[in-house]
């Protein structure tokens, strides 16, 4: 139990650093959603070595983060997995070109 708070304190933490400003306009928004990506990412990879299920960690923790950002819960779920499904291999921790990828993929949502 004290594992799983923790690891929600985490990413509340992390959430709250990226989090745009309250009165930032959609492109702001956007850009700020691209920019938190990796630090998601970084945080689910140390938390789970890229284990067995880290790719299922990492797919609930980006759109735990979207939907912190103002997307849609529906919107942040499937942009989540589909970043997760096409860009992160199981058992592999994702290197720069990927992360550039998932970054790139977010941040075009909504452009």
């Amino acid at each position: 139990m004290l594992e799983w708070r923790s690891w929600l304190e985490e990413l509340a933490a992390l959430f709250a650093e990226s989090a745009p400003d309250v009165d930032a306009d959609e492109e702001e928004r956007r850009r700020s959603r691209e920019r938190g990506v990796a630090p998601v990412v970084a945080l689910v990879v140390e938390r789970t070595d890229a284990g067995e299920l880290w790719r299922a960690a990492c797919a609930r923790a980006l759109t735990w983060y979207l939907e912190s950002t103002g997307v849609a819960a529906e919107d942040a779920e499937e942009l989540a997995d589909d970043v997760v499904d096409g860009e992160f291999e199981s058992w592999v921790a994702p290197d720069a070109e990927a992360l550039g990828k998932a970054r790139d993929i977010i941040g075009e949502h909504g452009a």
